[in-house]
């Protein structure tokens, strides 16, 4: 049996900000993707390092943002792997990936933890800021303290 998920209609209704047209339009949202070779992972963390960067300067999400808030919040919810290779491209931008640090280190994140990038938006002078990575949040947080 295939594992259930929201569909690409479902999201757009329970998070109107999201943008769907990479995902599957009918069944769970990666009905027939398949896997990926490592290169095709890149490609596409460049990618959507790319879509987040001029996300950041999308009135809409400027907008949702709110509460007074200047900058914007953009939540990821991502396997370790892309995760990883997400911050590098972050980190170190490159239109190709020529010059990205792709074996030279690891970040390395557990499930349900949180990691946080301050990140300017496209054009906007500034140095990315890595807040933290790999903050463990809820009851594993206290598995952990002794």
């Amino acid at each position: 049996e295939e594992a259930g998920g929201y569909t690409a209609a479902q999201m757009k209704e329970e998070f109107p900000f999201t943008d769907t047209r990479w995902v599957a339009k009918e069944g769970p949202w990666n009905a027939g993707i398949g896997k990926e070779t490592l290169q095709d992972t890149r490609a596409r963390a460049i990618r959507a390092s790319k879509w987040m960067r001029l996300k950041a300067t999308h009135e809409e999400v400027r907008r949702w943002a709110g509460a007074g808030k200047t900058d914007p919040l953009l939540v990821l919810v991502a396997h370790s792997d892309l995760i990883d290779l997400l911050l590098k491209c972050l980190l170190f931008p490159s239109a190709d990936g020529a010059s990205i640090p792709w074996n030279d280190f690891a970040f390395v994140t557990d499930n349900t933890s949180v990691s946080e990038l301050l990140l300017p938006a496209e054009g906007e002078p500034g140095t990315p800021l890595l807040q933290y990575v790999n903050r463990m949040v809820g009851a594993q947080e206290r598995q952990r303290d002794p």
